[in-house]
């Protein structure tokens, strides 16, 4: 497999693949977007096992982070609804409640499509960061990203 990729010029991991690529691949699994260069159909099933790689590290590095919100969100959940259950005090009822509006509040954005990418770009520029999506990594883009969220919290 490999040495049929390397006669053409593509990504290999999200150290070079452009934020922009990454983006239209997801949107439209067209594996133009993986080539650098010269992009010749016959490829395509060996480019897909490459996306494969790349998205799979993706989820591993960064996607899987809000999936341990859930997690935790919905641990939080059980033992608040066991506390309550064990003590009878209904006052504990509003501690319930509440973690369930914010385990449903990460559903929802679990479930919304990905921002725009250009309304990103556009605010981590004006945070001042130089981001151009089409030469952007990203790993770069990513780590812009966490970074603004860690500020945030």
């Amino acid at each position: 497999m490999s040495w049929r990729l390397s006669k053409v010029p593509h990504y290999k991991d999200l150290d070079d693949l452009p934020i922009y690529n990454f983006y239209k691949i997801r949107e439209t699994e067209d594996m133009q977007y993986m080539c650098q260069s010269g992009y010749n159909p016959k490829y395509s099933a060996i480019l897909k096992k490459k996306w494969n790689v790349i998205s799979e590290t993706y989820i591993n590095e960064h996607a899987f982070q809000g999936v341990a919100k859930v997690f935790y969100k919905q641990k939080q959940l059980a033992l608040k609804e066991i506390d309550y259950i064990i003590s009878g005090d209904r006052f504990k009822l509003n501690y319930v409640e509440r973690v369930k509006k914010e385990l449903e509040n990460l559903y929802k954005r679990g479930g919304e499509k990905d921002d725009s990418l250009y309304k990103i770009a556009s605010v981590l520029n004006k945070m001042g960061y130089s981001v151009d999506v089409k030469r952007t990594s990203c790993t770069e883009f990513f780590t812009y990203v966490d970074l603004i969220k860690e500020d945030g919290n």
